[in-house]
């Protein structure tokens, strides 16, 4: 089969720095605003992993759930806060392997972990680019095309995870490993396709639904990738009262649906 040419377009040194610059700004701030946060015992302190943080960030603004912090960032990086010491009651991770770490670690019990969702992996392109895009183009052979493609660290990023583990199972990802752009969370893979610094991002389907400015190429086929689950695990007492807490879980399953999660 004959592989569409597609137009990408050059970009200077001075826009993708000013990409990295703006990434590199987001992280301090994100760590500023954890560090001061968390200082504060009255709240409930929740671990929430990037793709679960606007979801957690709406059930908190609800008028019905206590007072609640939120420190976000990969699941992995999450999980290595806590192994490190940081005080947390109920840590949000996207995939189980962070929640066995903890297990391994004792410093969660797999009695006091939830099930709380699931999610499918997508490729997304900016909005920008969508004009030369045709229907019959597969993704695989975007991604063989474009100049660079966004995804989570999969040392760290269960998105990214999952996408090495698609495009391993197609058997491209050695071919494709010197375009990929690995980024701290799937929030920044996302944020980069929609700056326009990646011509194609692998995402979930909830951050493609809730993105005006990326536009969904395809769903990954779930056979290439193990299942996306979201977990909750209690870690405190104040943190297993909140998981069986039925006001929180209600308005918490309101929310997921309502972001896309299934």
């Amino acid at each position: 089969m004959q592989k569409e040419k597609l137009k990408f377009k050059n970009r200077s040194t001075r826009t993708s720095l000013f990409g990295w610059v703006y990434l590199i700004i987001l992280v301090i701030c994100s760590v500023v605003f954890s560090c001061t946060n968390t200082s504060n015992a009255d709240n409930i302190t929740l671990f929430v992993a990037a793709s679960l943080n606007q979801t957690l960030t709406d059930v908190v603004s609800s008028k019905d759930i206590p007072p609640m912090l939120i420190n976000t960032a990969s699941s992995g990086t999450l999980a290595r806060q806590i192994n490190a010491g940081a005080e947390c009651d109920v840590y949000f991770s996207a995939n189980k392997r962070w929640i066995n770490y903890l297990i391994q670690k004792e410093l969660a019990d797999s009695l006091k972990v939830k099930v709380i969702a699931k999610n499918l992996l997508v490729a997304v392109v900016p909005i920008a680019n969508s004009a030369s895009i045709t229907d019959s183009i597969s993704w695989i052979d975007f991604a063989q095309a474009c100049q660079t493609i966004s995804m989570g660290d999969p040392a760290h990023v269960p998105a990214g995870e999952y996408a090495k583990q698609a495009l391993e199972s197609t058997g491209v990802y050695k071919e494709l490993q010197t375009k990929i752009l690995e980024t701290k969370d799937v929030v920044s893979a996302l944020m980069l396709v929609e700056i326009g610094e990646a011509d194609l991002g692998f995402v979930y389907k909830s951050d493609a639904v809730n993105s005006t400015k990326a536009l969904l190429l395809s769903a990954i086929s779930d056979t290439l990738y193990q299942p996306i689950n979201y977990y909750m695990a209690a870690l405190t007492t104040k943190g297993e009262a909140l998981i069986n807490d039925s006001i929180f879980l209600n308005q918490l399953k309101v929310v997921l649906t309502k972001k896309g999660f299934e």
